[in-house]
């Protein structure tokens, strides 16, 4: 038993039972007045649903695509039925058993439809992998299955309904069968996402995106004619000295046959997809997803195998098999941009249409992409270009997400790294909080910490003389450090004096303040900053949002002030361990160099 399940009973019960009882403005012939009504607005949300959740993101990402569905629902079925309560004043009369037998008939119909949409939106909604205590889908060694514990499956049944209705009655170009097919299962797919416990409670990775943050760099494919078990291995895992195939399930519970072909996807993810505190994009095979299509059938594939670099001051790219259950691949390190690639099995005759990204939709037929799409005729050639970096070369992309030689003619000076040390240099390799500032934990306002006390997240100001007051407090309430992770270390570069404004040479004047600020390494490897502390006489205000990074110096607090000899103000990265820093880049101008390079360890 499960609270999903109590939701859905009652929900389809007392809308059932309020239709069959005898009352004014009840009976057979309301009942049926209302399931119309229903069924239009069921209609009108399912069309309206992807429109509606892009005008949500930005707002409230967690819930865009379930409320998405759920509040056009309910907006068209309130006008609808004023609509009909004005224009329909009238009942029908039958007689008592017409009337209980088909208000009760209609009232189920309304009942099913109005709860499964409901359940299906909420499948939308970040709760992790379990819905109100329900969990659809069964891991069948890293394959996803949905297998729906419901005692009475509402959101398979309407989301049937209207496929069937995008068909025939309510037919269209864009018709919800094709386009977005098994809607319920994809919802179920899409909440199975990283989830860690956190202060006591489990926390779930992020299930969304912003547009601006996923964008599909390239696509490359092993035609039909290679047999299914080559397809479904790699030369990476061997037994007996040959590749041996993965075992893999559709989310309907079939396996691929003869026929079939390969098909990957380049993605690449900016460092505001990231999560909150470790800038981690973390993906599973549900948050990923293939929508292929023969004729009027269409069919949702999960990724067999997810590529991505396999350590954080790695170039090259490893394949790693999606055959074991809760299995998720994380970027490492702390660049700007990160490169996931994506494979599926399609089968026989079927075409891919569409790439589901954390609920993005990218149509297949509009990409736009640099070079035409390699077609390897074997596992090992793939294999090859994966390791060898060809694959991602093809389309003008280098390493993993290494960008271009950056722009050094505009810059204005070398900051030696050798003598920054102590609390005063221009850069530091540290994640402890300068000028002697302790937070106490108990005043925090909107940051987090981790369990070693440690700042993780979040943004907060205070009165500096009451941050003085801190120093004596109990150790145990001390925050006096930034966190970073097993493979990424804190920087802070100094901004506010008269000489270290030279960091940034004349861009703190000009209108490049709006351009991203990033540290380069010897690979040319970005790391955006990802907050600042800016203190004067007044107020120290502190930034350290590892998912969500600096757009430019316009979002520093003042803008950084060259007139107030009093104020400090410290930029915040956290780059890679193992690399080393060799500028600092405005936009994609280097306007300080790093001598010698800084080695972040």
């Amino acid at each position: 038993m499960n609270a999903l399940n109590i939701m859905s009973v009652l929900m389809v019960g007392i809308i059932t039972l309020a239709w069959a009882i005898r009352g004014k403005g009840r009976g057979f012939f309301s009942a049926f007045i209302n399931l119309v009504c229903v069924v239009a607005a069921g209609a009108i949300a399912f069309s309206a649903w992807e429109s509606v959740s892009y005008l949500l993101l930005p707002y409230i990402e967690d819930m865009a695509f379930g409320l998405g569905l759920i509040l056009p629902f309910a907006a068209a079925l309130v006008a609808l039925r004023a609509a009909i309560d004005l224009t329909v004043s009238k009942n029908l009369n039958f007689d008592d058993v017409t009337n209980a037998v088909g208000g009760l008939v209609c009232g189920a119909g309304a009942g099913i439809l109005t709860a499964g949409v409901v359940v299906t939106g909420l499948n939308y909604v970040r709760f992790g992998p379990e819905l109100l205590g329900a969990k659809l889908l069964k891991d069948q060694r890293g394959s996803l299955v949905y297998e729906s514990p419901l005692w009475v499956p509402v959101d398979q049944w309407t989301v049937k309904f209207y496929e069937q209705l995008s068909l025939n009655g309510f037919a269209s170009d864009d018709a919800l069968a094709t386009r977005l097919p098994d809607a319920h299962v994809q919802g179920a797919l899409a909440r199975s996402s990283y989830t860690t416990e956190s202060e006591g409670r489990s926390v779930s990775a992020r299930i969304g995106a912003q547009p601006d943050q996923v964008a599909v760099k390239g696509r490359y494919s092993i035609p039909a004619g290679v047999a299914i078990n080559d397809l479904l291995a790699d030369t990476n895992i061997l037994s007996g000295g040959k590749p041996f195939p993965q075992e893999y399930v559709f989310p309907d519970g079939t396996k691929p046959g003869a026929g079939a072909s390969l098909h990957g996807f380049i993605v690449q993810f900016t460092s505001g997809a990231g999560e909150g505190g470790t800038g981690q994009v973390i993906i599973g095979p549900g948050q990923v997803r293939l929508i292929a299509r023969r004729g009027e059938e269409s069919r949702v594939i999960t990724p067999i195998a997810i590529v991505a670099t396999p350590e954080a001051a790695s170039l090259g790219m490893y394949r790693f098999r999606m055959d074991a259950p809760n299995t998720f691949v994380p970027s490492v390190g702390g660049k700007s941009e990160t490169l996931f690639g994506f494979e599926f099995i399609v089968p026989a005759d079927f075409r891919p249409t569409d790439l589901m990204v954390r609920n993005l939709r990218f149509e297949l037929a509009k990409l736009t992409l640099t070079a035409q799409p390699p077609a390897y005729a074997t596992i090992a050639a793939r294999d090859r270009a994966i390791k060898d970096g060809s694959m991602l070369k093809a389309f003008g992309l280098k390493g993993a997400g290494v960008a271009d030689a950056p722009d050094r003619s505009a810059v204005a000076g070398t900051i030696n790294s050798a003598a920054s040390s102590g609390q005063e240099g221009d850069i530091l390799a540290t994640g402890e909080l300068p000028w002697e500032i302790t937070l106490n934990k108990g005043d925090l306002g909107g940051m987090s910490v981790n369990d070693k006390n440690e700042l993780a997240d979040g943004s907060h100001a205070w009165p500096t003389e009451q941050l003085k007051k801190n120093r004596g407090i109990d150790r145990n309430l001390k925050v006096s450090n930034f966190a970073a992770t097993g493979d990424t270390a804190v920087v802070q570069v100094r901004l506010a004096s008269q000489r270290a404004l030279s960091v940034l040479g004349g861009a703190l004047q000009t209108a490049e303040s709006v351009l991203p600020i990033t540290l380069v390494d010897d690979q040319n490897r970005r790391y955006e900053a990802i907050g600042y502390i800016v203190q004067n006489s007044t107020n120290t205000e502190i930034r350290f949002t590892p998912g969500q990074p600096l757009r430019g110096l316009t979002e520093v607090p003042g803008g950084v002030s060259r007139t107030n000899p009093g104020e400090l103000v410290r930029l915040l990265f956290r780059p890679t361990k193992g690399v080393k820093i060799v500028g600092v880049l405005v936009g994609n101008k280097m306007v300080t160099s790093i001598s010698p390079p800084l080695s972040i360890n």
